[in-house]
């Protein structure tokens, strides 16, 4: 266990060592120094937080509990990438809980929409922030986690000037990745009575139907897969915001059967978005979409590769991504 000590301890531990014959202010500097922070800051702090690292050796599941202000120090701070993805946890697990107040949620919710603005960051702590803000505002329907996020996404897809979406650009991959992230986390935000949002759906809709990947050098494939994984997450309440979705999952699986992409990533994101909205779905006409969702899953196992067996390179590739899409299908039978 490791702790970082504020300057009251620093200083009682110095003179305890060297007898009382070093000043208490150059470990005060020291310790602002050392975390990048004032002085300031840092004066009246006993402990700034805890953290526990046990090496990977320990068969158990660990779990720490320290005040969400302690959190954000650790988080702010620490140069350590794995005590900063703890941090994001950590603060995430205190919104909403048992003894979580308005204000404590707030500040929470402040800390964690600071950190995914900020590029100085690990890509994937950034990106473990917009998933807590999106379970936030999921599980605990905390509408102020639920516009950090929308505004975050709006922020970073979208010109500030004319409102219109911008042109994929993922020659930054640790950029790229949080991109292909936030589709996932804006659907996990539901309304009261477990259903999404028509802002959210309609969101969602847009960025996939607007995706202009014309200019990028970089294949869009994970892009729209990742979109359509979020659509399948996705709890609607009605018929019509279904035929939206389906309309949108059509025009997904004529882009793979026509242009296509790698190891039919984009084909197979929609046959299983398919089947999770069928299976979720509360509706009397539930039943009949399952059924029609089974035999078109029965389609692809049944006919997938069926094609020639010339060894020329693009049947290769027609012949694997075939034989992704009938494992995929086989996978949600």
């Amino acid at each position: 266990i490791t702790s970082k000590l504020g300057p009251q301890r620093r200083r009682m531990q110095a003179a305890a060592a060297a007898g009382g014959r070093r000043g208490g202010s150059s470990w005060v500097g020291a310790a602002a120094e050392d975390l990048d922070v004032s002085e300031a800051e840092l004066r009246g702090v006993p402990v700034l937080w805890v953290q526990l690292d046990h090496g990977m050796e320990w068969l158990a599941a660990v779990r720490l509990r320290q005040p969400a202000h302690w959190w954000a120090l650790q988080l702010e701070h620490s140069k350590d990438v794995v005590a900063q993805a703890q941090a994001v946890s950590g603060l995430a697990g205190q919104i909403g809980g048992a003894n979580s107040n308005p204000l404590n949620d707030k500040y929470i919710i402040s800390v964690l929409g600071a950190v995914m603005r900020n590029t100085g960051v690990f890509c994937r702590v950034r990106l473990d922030a917009a998933m807590a803000l999106g379970a936030a505002a999921g599980k605990h329907q905390n509408n102020n986690a639920a516009v950090e996020l929308y505004n975050f996404v709006r922020e970073r897809l979208y010109d500030p000037y004319t409102g219109l979406m911008q042109p994929n650009d993922f020659t930054d991959r640790g950029e790229a990745l949080i991109n292909h992230g936030l589709p996932a986390a804006l659907a996990q935000i539901t309304a009261l009575g477990g259903y999404t949002p028509e802002g959210i759906l309609a969101q969602l809709l847009e960025l996939l139907s607007c995706s202009d990947n014309s200019s990028n050098p970089v294949d869009d494939g994970h892009w729209l897969a990742a979109l359509v994984a979020a659509l399948g997450q996705l709890r609607l309440s009605n018929a019509a915001d279904l035929a939206k979705v389906l309309k949108e999952l059509d025009r997904m699986c004529s882009h793979e059967a026509v242009v296509g992409t790698h190891n039919a990533v984009l084909g197979c994101a929609c046959l299983t978005a398919i089947t999770q909205l069928a299976t979720t779905m509360q509706h009397s006409a539930s039943a009949v979409l399952l059924d029609q969702v089974r035999q078109l899953l029965l389609l692809y196992v049944n006919t997938a590769g069926a094609g020639s067996s010339s060894s020329s390179g693009g049947t290769n590739k027609l012949q694997n991504n075939d034989r992704w899409l009938r494992s995929t299908a086989y996978g949600c039978l």
